[in-house]
């Protein structure tokens, strides 16, 4: 289960209107109406400090006239998984999800 390949076919499929890159963190803006197109989603580490990374955040969804949100996926890796969650760990999530999907197939759901 790639996450980060998921949130690319994701982005692909239905592309913001504009977009930009901080490092790992991909920055997507279109009418302001939805939150999956208008987020910074922070799947990778940044190419920055944090905190620099934030402040750049601000200011480009600033010069598009909106306010700035973030998707984080948690567990795109295990570094950024424990950077969200404190002694988090993925391969336990991960675990569980596939737990999940075994027992909505065994009861017929999709």
């Amino acid at each position: 289960m790639d996450i980060i390949a998921l949130e690319d076919v994701s982005a692909r499929a239905w592309p913001a209107l504009h977009t930009g890159r901080i490092g790992g963190w991909r920055l997507n803006a279109s009418t302001g109406h939805t939150g999956r197109a208008n987020t910074c989603w922070a799947l990778e580490a940044p190419d920055r400090p944090v905190d620099q990374a934030l402040e750049a955040v601000e200011a480009w969804y600033a010069g598009l006239g909106l306010p700035p949100k973030f998707k984080t996926v948690d567990g795109a890796t295990q570094p950024v998984y424990e950077r969200f969650r404190r002694r988090g760990k993925l391969d336990l999530v991960l675990r569980n999800v596939r737990k999940l999907v075994e027992a909505r197939t065994r009861l017929g759901k999709r």
